[in-house]
C-alpha cells in the first residue's frame, strides 16, 4: 500500500491500490507477459456504487526485449554543477507541532461506515489532521507546518546523465543515469535481491526518527486548503518544488505526464506537472467521480502561459467551453474528464483554480486565497478515509485477511519524503478500530507486506520492489516506514510508465471510429 502512492495521483480514477493488490497476489510474477494484460484502474470509491462497471480485458502485442547478447551498457555522462555550501539550518521534517481538537469528530460523508470518525479522535501531538481554512473551518485548528529556515537550495544538486541508461525510452534521460536494462522486462536493472542490505544507501537516507508523525495535505498547504471545504474524503498535496530538487521530480513528472486525464486538463500547453508546479493540492469526496473535486496549482510560470492553457482548455472543450463575464477574476467553464468545470486564474499570485461547475460563487474567495504555506521537507502526501472502500467492487482478487485489516481502518495517511541518496523514505500512518486491533494487525501487516516485496523475473533472479517496511502501533494508531532505493524507484516509475502509456492506447482505440 506504500509503493502503491508514488505512481497514482491527481486526475485519475484512481489506482492508488493497485500495486498493493499485486504484492498481496502470491506466486511468481512473469513480467515478460504482463505487456499483454490489462492494467483494470481501481477507484477511490468512497460511496457505494454498484452500478459501476469494471472494463473488459483487451490484450496488446508485447514489446521485444532487447537482445541479451548483443546489449552494451551504455555510459553516463555527467555536467559538474556548482554546490552551494548547506544551510546548518535543519529542515522542517513536516511535523505538524499541535494537537489535533480532540472535541471535533468529523462526519465520513456518506462512506460505508459511516460512525466512524473521518480524522483521528485524539490522535499523538505530532499528528494534526486540521486544516486552515481562512476562518470558515474550526478556528481551533491552526496548522504550524511553515518551514522553519528550510534553504532547499543549499541541498547538493543531484548530477544529470544525459543519457537514457537503455531504458527504451521509458526514463527522462535524466533518470536511468546508465543503469543496466534487464532483458526480459525491458526495463531499468532494480538490482538483486543479494545485492547488498535492503536499506543500502548513504547512513543518512535510512527512515525518518520514528517520533516524526505524517502531516496532514491540507495542513501542508496552508491557505488554499480553505477552498476544497472542511471535511473532504480524499486529500492530495504534490510539492513540485520539493521533488524536483531531486532526481525523484523528473520520474514522478514523467509519470504523471502519461495519465491520460492530466493530457486532457493541459493537453499540448507544456506545462509540466512538476517543473512547472510548485504545489498542487487535489481533495474532495471521491475520484471516481472528478466532477466535485477542487484542484489549486500553484503555477511559476507566467500569467499569459496560464491563461493560455485554460483557453486551450476552453476550445477543446465539448460542448464548448467559454470564458465567463462580470467574474472577481478571469474564469472559464468547459468540458473536462467527462464534466463541467470552472477553470480560475489569479493573475499577481501565480495560482490556478479548478472548481466544480456549480461554485461559481466560490470566485470571491479564490481571489482573496493566500500563497500555498513554504515547501516541508513532504514531498508527497495523501490522506483518505476508509480505505477498504477503495477496493469494494473491484475484480481484483484481495486476500481476506488484507481486507479484514483494511475494513479496520478509520483512516490512512501517506508521506513521500526525498532524501539526499535519490531515493524516498516513505511514512504510512492509520487509525485502526481501537488498540486492541491496532496492536494485533501492526505485525500482521509487516509480516504479509515481508511476504511479497520481492519477487522472481524469469531468467534474472528476484528483485525487490520496496526495503522492508517496519509496523508499529501506539493506542489505536498503526505506523509503517520504510527506504526505497533510487534503483526501486526507477522500476517502479518505469513499470507505471509503460502500463500507463499502454492504457492511454487502448482508451484511444477504443474510442477511434470504426
Amino acid at each position: 500500500m506504500i509503493v502503491a502512492l508514488l505512481v497514482h495521483l491527481p486526475f485519475v480514477p484512481t489506482r492508488l491500490f493497485l500495486w498493493m493488490s499485486i504484492l498481496w497476489n502470491s506466486g511468481p510474477i512473469e513480467l515478460n507477459d504482463m505487456d499483454g494484460e490489462v492494467i483494470i484502474p481501481i477507484d477511490f470509491d468512497l460511496v457505494d456504487d454498484p452500478s459501476a462497471a469494471a472494463p473488459g480485458p483487451t490484450t496488446t502485442a508485447p514489446a521485444a526485449p532487447p537482445d541479451p547478447e548483443t546489449f552494451t551498457e551504455p555510459v553516463a555522462t555527467t555536467t559538474p554543477t556548482p554546490t552551494k555550501k548547506p544551510d546548518p539550518t535543519p529542515i522542517d521534517a513536516g511535523v505538524d507541532a499541535e494537537a489535533p481538537d480532540a472535541s471535533s469528530e468529523l462526519p465520513d460523508a456518506g462512506v460505508a461506515d459511516a460512525n466512524l470518525d473521518a480524522e483521528p479522535d485524539a490522535a499523538p501531538a505530532a499528528m494534526d489532521a486540521g486544516i486552515d481554512d481562512g476562518g470558515a473551518g474550526d478556528a481551533s485548528v491552526e496548522p504550524t507546518l511553515n518551514d522553519a529556515g528550510a534553504n532547499h537550495d543549499a541541498e547538493p544538486p543531484i548530477a544529470r546523465a544525459e543519457t537514457d541508461g537503455g531504458s527504451g525510452g521509458i526514463l527522462p534521460a535524466t533518470t536511468d543515469a546508465g543503469l543496466p536494462v534487464d532483458p526480459v522486462t525491458n526495463l531499468p536493472d532494480a538490482g538483486p535481491v543479494d545485492a547488498g542490505p535492503v536499506d543500502a544507501g548513504p547512513v543518512d537516507a535510512g527512515p525518518v526518527d520514528a517520533g516524526v508523525g505524517t502531516s496532514d495535505p491540507t495542513a501542508v498547504a496552508g491557505s488554499p486548503s480553505s477552498l476544497v471545504g472542511k471535511n473532504p474524503n480524499v486529500k492530495i498535496l504534490i510539492a513540485g518544488d520539493r521533488l524536483r530538487k531531486y532526481e525523484l521530480g523528473a520520474m514522478f513528472g514523467d509519470v504523471l505526464a502519461s495519465i491520460p486525464q492530466w493530457r486532457q486538463f493541459i493537453g499540448s500547453s507544456g506545462i509540466d506537472p512538476v517543473k512547472d508546479i510548485d504545489h498542487m493540492l487535489i481533495a474532495g469526496p471521491q475520484l471516481r467521480d472528478s466532477r466535485k473535486v477542487v484542484v489549486v496549482m500553484d503555477l511559476n510560470v507566467p500569467d499569459a502561459k496560464a491563461r493560455a492553457t485554460i483557453d486551450g482548455i476552453v476550445k477543446r472543450s465539448n460542448p464548448p467551453g467559454k470564458w465567463l463575464t462580470d467574474t472577481p477574476v478571469p474564469a472559464a467553464i468547459a468540458q473536462a474528464d467527462k464534466g463541467e468545470r470552472i477553470f480560475a486564474m489569479v493573475p499577481g499570485k501565480h495560482l490556478v483554480v479548478v472548481l466544480p461547475a456549480d461554485a461559481k460563487g466560490q470566485l470571491p474567495q479564490v481571489k482573496a486565497i493566500k500563497p500555498f504555506n513554504k515547501s516541508s521537507a513532504v514531498g508527497i502526501a495523501l490522506y483518505t478515509v476508509t480505505p477498504a472502500n477503495a477496493l469494494k467492487g473491484s475484480p481484483l482478487k484481495v486476500p481476506d485477511a488484507v481486507m479484514k485489516i483494511l475494513s479496520s481502518l478509520k483512516w490512512l495517511r501517506i508521506n513521500v519524503i526525498p532524501t539526499d541518496d535519490s531515493g524516498v523514505d516513505v511514512i504510512l500512518e492509520a487509525q485502526d478500530k481501537d488498540e486492541d486491533l491496532a496492536r494485533e494487525h501492526a505485525p500482521q501487516l509487516e509480516t504479509m507486506i515481508d511476504a511479497v516485496r520481492s519477487y522472481d523475473v524469469p531468467i534474472i533472479g528476484k528483485r525487490e520492489v520496496i526495503g522492508k517496511v517496519s509496523f508499529t502501533s501506539t493506542g489505536s494508531m498503526i505506523r509503517g516506514e520504510t527506504h526505497v532505493t533510487r534503483k526501486q524507484l526507477i522500476y517502479i516509475m518505469g513499470f507505471a510508465k509503460v502500463h500507463l502509456e499502454q492504457q492511454a492506447k487502448l482508451a484511444a482505440d477504443a474510442g477511434a471510429p470504426k
